[in-house]
């Protein structure tokens, strides 16, 4: 279903701006639908990562609280080694 939104002059050069880009890339015309649809797939985590978080701490509450705590602190030491193998480098 096509419909009509309504934005700001500077948005909509803005969104032209980017359907240009997008369509030198691609190299075809591209509609302003699939631009806001690339910038929605760009910015999706960032749209939702909030609830994601949530999502995990959800599921963390069902289960035995001790086994979280132990995992999270193997993940914990892990990313610690990560950091310091990075920082020898």
């Amino acid at each position: 279903m096509v419909t009509t939104i309504q934005v700001e002059n500077e948005v909509k050069q803005k969104l032209f701006q980017l359907k240009i880009v997008f369509s030198q890339k691609m190299g075809r015309s591209v509609s302003f639908n699939e631009v806001i649809e690339e910038l929605l797939a760009l910015h999706q985590e960032k749209f939702f990562e909030k609830d994601k978080y949530q999502k995990i701490r959800n599921l963390a509450n069902k289960f035995d609280k001790k086994l979280y705590d132990e995992y999270r602190h193997e993940k914990l030491k892990d990313l610690k080694k990560e950091e310091q193998n990075f920082l020898k480098n």
